[in-house]
């Protein structure tokens, strides 16, 4: 059996016989492959899809919800077969179908019109299968001269097989988010605006094909997809629209998460998931409830790799092979790779994708991937066959390789090393084992061929604090899982290894950040923590709207002088460490709400930057005493609004906040074991002044001071300098100076 693309179809059709549909299959008959070629049927149903299975790929299942099925059929020459050249027919013996015969003596691809087929159901109750057999014979002038095929038309009682999502998504329209998003814009309902997917590192599965070796594979954990949120509020709708920006330049980029290795009877893949460009992911998410569906449609390029190096590794900040070798890379997520050679572990990172040049390329698939909190099944028999545009046609379908015997028993050897806190079985390669053969408890296995086939549920997502609070952000954890059909790719090892096409199974534990954008005080809306937004109300009656979104009288309230002139700041040195979660044991940022997840401390009045390879000792310490002056142009109540003061104001280029003005003194950041690499950083004020502040509250939040920094590379001017310990960066007199202790001289 072989399926071409429409297009193909389209290319050659229209010149020398008729089309066939985007629904056809097409069979090529299953005679000897140097002369299969030469002849082959295009078959499809007029009830719907039909699937086609048996070991020379010639058997077409149809199915019904009456009592026949009703097969339209084309007879056709030159049908694409590896292995076989076109030849031009001259005649054909048909004695049972009565085909119109396509045009002959040519050796370009042509159909025969179409000849209708009727396969009535067996059994006292019209619900047996039946089946209707077709032999013709093609004859040519050369060698091979003949090509016997034979077509079996099979009818089956019931509806279509089905994979997926048993929920789909509310229709929610993403409308105000742009499909390539940097980040995400206010939820139009009020509401909060993303919610950021992060996969779990354990308790993950997936299971590709149907033959079960390539079954109870991990995924990469930490993995993210986020999303903007549209169409729920903080107080009356809890059901959110996801909306997930891909591509270029957008919050989850142009991949889903970083290159997938899978290791599996000695067949090293490797997989990088692509969002199809210019699509928004979509979904829906009850907050209450915790009620979570979304479909992804992904390009999967599937790469035939090495079992020493499955996937480019991300190792010590660089990328281990690849197109990206030795390019900057940060590992975006962690996998054991229980078959590999060598190191089992692989930081992946989608800075490092793998070769063409050095891998096989294998295809690009396209998957449909519903996930969902809920339940997803897929039940059959045969519930996924290659269809028109796939990479290939790959291996005839069978339901698994159980050889007859059900897919029902519990697994043992590999299949079931350990188990889970909840008592399913581990497999060896570190994913989880549902069912293994009957006859062979070390074989896993889909039960597509029984009821109610291959069935996977997740768990439900609802956040903390509740979802009608003003508390944010707000965490969840749970599990979305789902179910799907795969693409056989044009690598026959994979095909055969994996079995494809055939279903795929995905278990995903993951928790969940929703998070409320801090107000934009002068955006019309009211959001959570204002009390107006100018230069609306509602305010009480007698007040107004300030600046600063709080109600208030005309009159300024800030004290004398009545009104202020000018706003001062004075950076000071910090003491302890920051956030709201200090000290707290964490292994996520989930762990932190309102901060971040660290090996380290952040010491408050440190100057952090760069990413995870920075060589030089942070934090740098932000001096002291540097003094700015904005000016109060208006004041509202206790809303003060401030713009620069330029250096006639305050008298000095070092104090005021206009474009050009010196923001503080210059900022040293030595490099002890560097010393030639030590810079000396000069501050300038890039735009002028502008926002709000409260003189009740000291809130000055609002108040943006966009700056210029100025790099000197100065090196270290100081001969000795403490390293370490509470006077580093200080002077010292040499190696034996014992005043920098802890640190060293």
């Amino acid at each position: 059996m072989r399926l071409r693309p429409l297009l193909t179809f389209f290319a050659v059709g229209w010149v020398v016989g008729v089309a066939t549909s985007a629904s056809a299959v097409v069979v090529a008959g299953g005679g000897p492959k140097k002369s299969d070629c030469y002849a082959g049927f295009e078959v499809e149903s007029e009830e719907g899809p039909v699937q086609v299975s048996g070991h020379a790929g010639n058997i077409v299942n149809g199915r019904t919800l009456g009592t026949s099925c009703t097969f339209d059929v084309q007879l056709c020459v030159n049908e694409p077969v590896a292995g076989c050249a076109a030849a031009a027919v001259t005649s054909f013996v048909d004695k049972k179908g009565g085909f119109p015969q396509p045009p002959l003596g040519s050796t370009m691809h042509a159909c025969g019109a179409t000849k209708s087929f009727t396969v009535q159901l067996g059994g006292k109750n019209k619900n047996k299968t039946k089946s209707l057999k077709i032999h013709v014979v093609a004859k040519t002038a050369g060698k091979p001269k003949n090509d016997p095929d034979n077509l079996v038309l099979q009818c089956k009682f019931g509806p279509e097989p089905f994979c997926g999502a048993v929920t789909p998504p509310a229709d929610i329209p993403c409308t105000s988010v742009p499909a390539n998003a940097a980040a995400c814009p206010p939820n139009p309902a009020g509401g909060p605006n993303e919610a950021d997917v992060t996969v779990a590192s354990s308790g993950t599965d997936l299971d590709n094909g149907w033959t079960g070796t390539s079954h109870n594979f991990p995924v990469v954990g930490g993995s993210q997809l986020k999303f903007c949120l549209v169409g729920c509020d903080d107080t009356t709708n809890p059901l959110c629209g996801l909306c997930g920006p891909t591509g270029t330049g957008s919050i989850n980029t142009e991949t889903f998460g970083p290159p997938l290795p899978l290791l599996a009877a000695n067949v090293p893949v490797c997989v990088t998931n692509r969002f199809i460009p210019g699509e928004i992911v979509r979904g829906s998410a009850d907050l209450r409830s915790g009620d979570t569906n979304v479909v992804v449609d992904l390009f999967s390029d599937v790469f035939l790799t090495t079992a020493g190096e499955v996937c480019p590794r991300c190792k010590n900040g660089q990328c281990t092979s690849g197109p990206n070798e030795n390019q900057p890379c940060t590992v975006e997520g962690t996998v054991t790779v229980a078959q590999a050679a060598g190191d089992k572990v692989y930081g992946t990172s989608r800075a490092c994708p793998p070769s063409s040049a050095t891998s096989q390329f294998a295809g690009t698939l396209k998957i449909h991937l519903p996930l969902t909190t809920g339940k997803a099944v897929c039940n059959g028999p045969l519930p996924c066959t290659a269809q028109p545009g796939d990479p290939s046609t790959g291996i005839p379908v069978q339901d698994d390789q159980c050889g007859g015997s059900l897919c029902n028993a519990g697994c043992t050897g590999l299949a079931c090393t350990g188990h889970t806190p909840d008592g399913q079985c581990l497999d060896s390669k570190g994913g989880i084992s549902q069912f293994c053969c009957s006859t062979d408890s070390t074989k896993p296995c889909f039960p597509t061929a029984q009821t109610p086939g291959v069935v996977r549920t997740g768990v439900p997502m609802p956040v903390n604090p509740p979802w009608n609070t003003p508390d944010f952000p707000k965490t969840a954890n749970g599990t979305v899982v789902s179910v799907f059909c795969e693409p056989a790719t044009t690598s026959n090892t994979i095909n055969t290894t994996s079995g494809l096409p055939g279903p795929g199974a995905l278990i995903l534990p993951t928790s969940v950040v929703v998070k409320m954008p801090p107000p934009t005080c002068g955006n019309g809306v009211k959001e959570i923590g204002e009390l107006c937004d100018p230069p609306g109300g509602p305010c009480p009656q007698g007040q107004v709207c300030t600046k600063c979104c709080t109600c208030g009288t005309t009159a300024c309230a800030c004290g004398a002088p009545d009104p202020p002139t000018m706003l001062q700041f004075t950076t000071t040195i910090g003491a302890g460490t920051c956030g709201p979660n200090n000290g707290k044991a964490c292994t996520t940022i989930n762990d932190c709400p309102g901060g971040i997840c660290s090996t380290g401390t952040f010491v408050c009045g440190g100057l952090y930057f760069g990413g995870g390879g920075v060589s030089v000792p942070l934090p740098t310490v932000v001096p002291d005493m540097g003094t700015s002056f904005s000016k109060v142009t208006d004041c509202t109540s206790s809303c003060l609004t401030v713009g620069p003061a330029s250096q006639a104001d305050t008298g000095s280029t070092r104090t005021c906040t206009a474009t050009g003005c010196l923001f503080g003194p210059p900022l040293p950041i030595p490099n002890p074991s560097q010393a030639q690499l030590s810079t000396c950083v000069v501050n300038r004020v890039a735009a002028d002044a502008t926002g709000t502040a409260s003189c009740s509250t000291g809130d000055t939040s609002a108040l943006s001071l966009p700056l210029n920094s100025d790099i000197f590379l100065t090196g270290n001017l100081l001969p000795f300098r403490c390293s370490g310990g509470p006077r580093s960066g200080e002077p010292c007199t040499g190696v034996t100076d014992t005043s920098c202790a802890p640190g060293t001289c």
